[in-house]
């Protein structure tokens, strides 16, 4: 007779929160941001990462994602499996974020933007960009999650949001960043934008991960469809993943001063905010 073994992992789905859960109204002293990294915030030209806290950037992000794509046809077309549709499944995420050590998400504040004293931040919220510990033991990190507002794109934003970042990754202790050995960047393999990024920045492509990822999402932009009686097509659409890594070489031999290039270039104030 074979074993009965116990498993009662299969099927879970994270559930939605409880209220309390939220931390909507935790302030920020008492919020534990839970990484295994030292994180703080980081400003430079046109753009201040600061790390997500809900009771400061999570209505504004909400109020921001709203308003400029109110049926999340761009935002969250590579978010899976559940879009974060109201403020209670944003700060859902917020915590599913939170509660992984490996995990932290920045609020993206456009400072070339005025400030406005009664707006959520100020009115600058511009997105989110993440920090993952892909092995924090190995001193190696990854990007993501990215979501920057469709007014934002096409501007300062993303350059300078990923060169602080990747500052921060790449400077030694001395100069108070995490000195990391690599960092990695995943992208959907046909978004030649998202593939655009790391290239940019002087990446290197280490391959195509096929069929890495379920796409339960509609939308069939990126995505290719399994075809025939393998492959679970009843679970919707899949990507395949081009993964780009950059190392500490790569920064000291030369990166470095491209990103520290972006930096340096003079920010144009973003008429979309208008």
């Amino acid at each position: 007779m074979e074993p009965r073994y116990l498993n009662t992992g299969i099927g879970i789905v994270p559930p939605t929160l409880p209220v309390e859960d939220y931390h909507i109204d935790t302030p920020l002293e008492e919020y534990d941001l839970n990484f295994c990294w030292p994180v703080k915030p980081l400003e430079g030209p046109g753009v201040r990462l600061e790390p997500l806290i809900p009771s400061i950037h999570a209505q504004a992000l909400h109020v921001a994602l709203l308003k400029d794509d109110p049926e999340k046809k761009w935002i969250y077309r590579y978010e899976t499996p559940v879009l974060p549709e109201t403020l209670s499944d944003l700060l859902t995420r917020a915590e599913q974020w939170r509660r992984r050590r490996e995990q932290c998400v920045f609020a993206i504040l456009d400072l070339s933007r005025p400030y406005v004293e009664d707006k959520p931040c100020g009115g600058r919220i511009a997105g989110i960009i993440g920090l993952r510990a892909e092995s924090a033991s190995d001193f190696a990190g990854e990007i993501g999650p990215v979501v920057v507002l469709p007014r934002a794109q096409r501007t300062h934003i993303m350059t300078n949001a990923l060169s602080l970042l990747l500052t921060y990754c790449f400077s030694i202790h001395s100069q108070d960043g995490l000195e990391l050995r690599r960092m990695g960047w995943i992208a959907t393999a046909t978004n030649a934008p998202s593939v655009a990024v790391p290239r940019r920045f002087g990446f290197t492509c280490e391959g195509v991960r096929r069929w890495r990822r379920v796409m339960p999402n509609p939308d069939k932009f990126d995505t290719k469809e399994a075809v025939g009686e393998y492959g679970r097509r009843e679970a919707g659409r899949g990507w395949d993943w081009s993964c780009w890594a950059l190392t500490f070489e790569d920064w000291r031999d030369g990166v470095k001063d491209l990103v520290h290039g972006f930096l340096a270039r003079q920010v144009q104030r973003n008429a979309a905010w208008d």
